[in-house]
């Protein structure tokens, strides 16, 4: 959490790097040089001002570290989701499903616990790491499903498109209206909204107008379009194996929706 981060510690990191800098400085061309130019300004005021910042956020911080003393790393089973999944497998030879899961789909796997008719519970870190593994499940067995995560039945879900290596921007947009079509092909995934970052050149935003050259198009990089979607946990699986086979995309993550 946003509070645990280290304000203080960071800013004592900036400010010994910046003091080895200015000697660095001032060794090679002196002191007036190392203390009175304007990089030396241009690094000493971001510092000053995050410094005011950061200060402030301790501030808020100290009331909730002393309301929950507990870190992440002290109480994991908090930060764990527990999926209802069903793998249509016939190995009959498995009696550790932990160890084996563990040792062939994804170490981090916490915990397996089997159930009847090929269903088991899988216990997995939250997060990123939940939707690394799922996505290795959804590519290992292509019939696998999940039914829950952590008693919910849906599930907000962001995929990322890179739209980049097309030569004109409507051939780029017809692409990709065509492949998340095919994604909200999928029954039970559907669009609920969706965002783009500003692509910036030179610390400039980048427009239209200003991105009708070549040269200042490439500067900006590759644009990102970010997609939200509402899956069911039946069709989840189903998502990263659209994603998976289409060019440029990627599911980022998979959270809930705060209930």
């Amino acid at each position: 959490p946003w509070y645990r981060f280290p304000f203080l510690q960071f800013m004592n990191t900036y400010f010994e790097v910046f003091q080895r800098q200015c000697n660095i400085v001032q060794e090679k061309y002196g002191l007036i040089q190392a203390y009175g130019s304007m990089p030396f300004l241009v690094d000493l005021v971001p510092g000053i001002v995050m410094t005011v910042l950061f200060a402030q956020m301790k501030l808020f911080a100290i009331p909730l570290q002393v309301a929950f003393p507990n870190d992440y790393d002290e109480d994991k089973s908090r930060l764990l989701e527990d999926i209802v999944v069903h793998l249509p497998l016939n190995l009959e030879g498995v009696t550790d499903w932990d160890d084996y899961l563990k040792s062939t789909l994804d170490e981090r796997i916490l915990q397996c616990q089997p159930l009847p008719y090929n269903f088991m519970v899988l216990s997995l870190p939250t997060f990123k790491t939940m939707g690394e593994i799922l996505k290795k499940i959804a590519i290992r067995f292509p019939s696998a499903r999940v039914y829950q995560i952590s008693n919910q039945c849906e599930v907000q879900v962001r995929v990322s498109v890179s739209k980049s290596g097309k030569s004109t921007s409507t051939e780029k947009e017809n692409d990709a209206d065509s492949d998340l079509q095919r994604i909200l092909s999928a029954a039970g995934v559907e669009l609920k909204t969706s965002y783009k970052y500003p692509n910036t050149n030179n610390g400039h935003v980048q427009t239209s107008q200003s991105a009708s050259s070549s040269s200042a198009a490439a500067a900006a990089g590759p644009s990102e379009t970010y997609y939200c979607l509402e899956v069911h946990c039946l069709a989840l699986l189903e998502v990263f194996r659209i994603c998976n086979s289409l060019p440029n995309h990627r599911v980022e993550q998979v959270y809930d929706f705060w209930n």
